[in-house]
């Protein structure tokens, strides 16, 4: 499923209390090919699988210091 989350509707939160209020994020996955020729495939065509993923998640956040605790 996919579904579109909009950088304010991410908040960061700390023992149950919002601390941070996202303005932008971004998410990146990218993952490793590896490459699986063979003679069976024809020996013409280039064969790849998925191997190695990973991911990155960046935020740009809003956050005030009321001296009794931080909110957003």
């Amino acid at each position: 499923m996919n579904q579109i989350v909009r950088g304010g509707d991410v908040m960061v939160f700390v023992g149950g209390k919002s601390i941070a209020f996202a303005t932008n994020h971004s998410l990146s996955i990218s993952g490793e090919t590896k490459e699986t020729s063979t003679k069976d495939s024809g020996g013409k065509w280039a064969t790849s699988e998925m191997g190695i993923l990973s991911w990155t998640a960046n935020s740009e956040n809003m956050v005030a210091d009321t001296g009794a605790g931080s909110t957003f």
